[in-house]
């Protein structure tokens, strides 16, 4: 048994948005925002994000708005986007606390089509799958077949994601391999055998209870159809689907419905002592700019606590001047897995994206092998170019997360630039291939 445990709490949002694009808001009640203890993680999970031709190739490079947004906001907070990923209008995002990056492994992300067969995006399920402090995590945002009569089709959307979702770690290939898992999305299963008025006198009487009875998923978990490795809380909110936009009156043309939900799943072979608490589970009735209502999570489950400290220990950097070369000095403990792949990020102190650095050098190769005497690599002067509070990164290539972070320094201005200098690109010597099919967070050249 494990002596102590940590406990880490996970935002979970779910919100088909209904192509409409973020707005002024700063997303305080659907983030928890002033919550006196922030989460540890947040995932948000969209459905319907804007994915004309020219929008979606442009994704391919920049943010779109919503990354964007969610970026500015939780930066604010001390968050790093972790990991993302995007199939047509699918999009899921993995924010982290700082602290936090040096201690997360395996960063992977995968996405399963299951519109027309398979063949097309429109519909299926996009997720990231990580280790933090031991414990393996996999979240999934997914987008499932619409139409109440589409009930079976539902099933069959999600037979294909566990049948075709899988990852590059052998220890957790599959979506269920994993000690927790966190499904979320439009999921759209209805409301069967109520009409439209009789669902909204019970919604107006907060019978809920009543139509739960009712609920296409619900009976799809008794039945062992799909979803009964999951566990949900209770519906103690309003149907989320379908309102007019704008405003809290619901769409008479369809029956209203929980077509937005959250679920989890842990492990309980092995002996692995795992633990899922839900604090709470509800609608976001403020935010109206689709037909949908948001649902937002806050679970928090168990991992050991982290005996060690980082696998790469920088030496503290005790100056550093614009213009001037920067010397790194650090250790990679006997047992980590390098790559000759792997690099240093000399990111601003407040960075909120893991490719958000300045400028990179390539990390020793084997760094392992020169054990306490350590490595040493240069960032060239020319990538020195503004003042201001950095760290630094070691980022593993394969493993596509932070091994280590060195506490902050300043850039002091004491020299005049004469001539402006660009955002640097470095210029290193030639690396040998990658190995073929691995994930990898790599510097953008």
């Amino acid at each position: 048994m494990e002596s102590k445990a940590l406990n880490i709490s996970l935002h979970l949002c779910t919100w088909n948005i209904g192509m409409q694009g973020p707005n002024d808001d700063k997303f305080t009640d659907l983030l928890g925002l002033e919550s006196p203890k922030l989460p540890d993680i947040y995932a948000i999970g969209l459905q319907e994000v804007t994915a004309r031709p020219i929008t979606y190739m442009r994704s391919a490079f920049y943010d779109d708005p919503w990354t964007a947004k969610f970026k500015q906001v939780l930066g604010a907070f001390n968050y790093v986007k972790t990991k993302s990923i995007r199939l047509q209008g699918l999009l899921l995002l993995i924010f982290v606390k700082r602290h936090h990056l040096p201690f997360l492994r395996n960063v992977e992300s995968t996405y399963t089509r299951t519109g027309f067969a398979g063949l097309w995006g429109n519909k299926g399920a996009v997720s990231v799958r990580l280790s933090l402090y031991g414990r393996t995590v996999c979240i999934v945002n997914c987008h499932l077949a619409a139409h109440h009569s589409a009930f079976k089709e539902r099933i069959e959307d999600y037979d294909m994601i566990m049948d075709r979702h899988f990852y590059y770690n052998s220890e957790t290939e599959r979506v269920l391999d994993h000690d927790y898992v966190f499904w979320m999305g439009d999921l759209n299963f209805r409301l069967d055998d109520m009409g439209v008025e009789e669902i909204i006198k019970h919604v107006e009487e907060q019978n809920y209870k009543k139509l739960v009875e009712h609920d296409q998923l619900k009976k799809c978990i008794d039945d062992e159809d799909g979803f009964d490795w999951f566990s949900e809380g209770q519906l103690n909110f309003p149907p989320t689907f379908k309102f007019e936009q704008e405003t809290d009156t619901y769409d008479k043309s369809r029956r209203p419905a929980w077509c937005d939900r959250i679920l989890w799943y842990m492990a309980t072979e092995d002996g692995l002592a795992t633990e899922v608490l839900q604090a709470y589970y509800k609608s976001q009735p403020g935010y109206k700019l689709s037909d949908h209502r948001p649902v937002t999570s806050l679970m928090h489950f168990k991992v050991p606590s982290c005996a060690t400290g980082q696998t790469v220990e920088f030496e503290p950097v005790k100056k550093s001047i614009v213009g001037e070369m920067l010397t790194v000095r650090y250790t990679v403990t006997e047992n980590t897995k390098t790559s000759s792949w792997d690099w240093i990020g000399l990111y601003q102190s407040a960075f909120n994206d893991v490719y958000n650095y300045d400028a990179y050098q390539w990390a020793v190769v084997n760094g392992k092998k020169m054990g306490s005497k350590g490595c040493v690599v240069k960032i060239p002067s020319k990538h020195i170019v503004t003042r201001g509070q950095y760290c630094l990164c070691y980022v593993s290539y394969a493993q596509s997360c932070i091994l280590g972070m060195s506490e902050v320094f300043s850039v002091l201005d004491v020299k005049v630039i004469e001539n402006e200098v660009q955002k640097p690109v470095s210029i290193v010597t030639q690396q040998d291939d990658p190995p073929p099919g691995v994930p990898v967070l790599s510097p953008v050249m």
